[in-house]
């Protein structure tokens, strides 16, 4: 991940931070949103953890189909339940066959 300084913290826009209001948790890159969601889930209340999560799965949705931290993230004080969890996974997997199905009927194609 790349450092960022104050001054290039100002520069960065807002969109670009996973709580604008605050210009908290930046997420300019996927590198960034990773620490934001490992920083959140060290330190942030619930709310910081609701509004980081959604930035996130907006702006980076393939981080959001295989990170076992969203997938498996706490709701309302519990863990999601196993029953979620294994529909998450199936999905996961389906999301991935589907994928590479595409792209194997792409090089056929070439």
């Amino acid at each position: 991940m790349a450092k960022l300084s104050a001054k290039g913290r100002k520069r960065v826009k807002a969109g670009n931070f996973a709580i604008p209001s605050r210009r908290a948790y930046p997420i300019q890159d996927l590198a960034h949103a990773r620490n934001a969601l490992a920083r959140v889930r060290q330190f942030g209340s619930a709310e910081d953890k609701r509004q980081v999560y959604a930035a996130v799965r907006r702006k980076y949705p393939s981080l959001a189909e295989r990170s076992s931290v969203i997938r498996t993230r706490r709701k309302g004080g519990t863990v999601a339940s196993r029953k979620q969890i294994a529909a998450a996974k199936r999905n996961l997997r389906k999301a991935r066959a589907a994928r590479r199905k595409k792209t194997t009927a792409r090089r056929r194609r070439k």
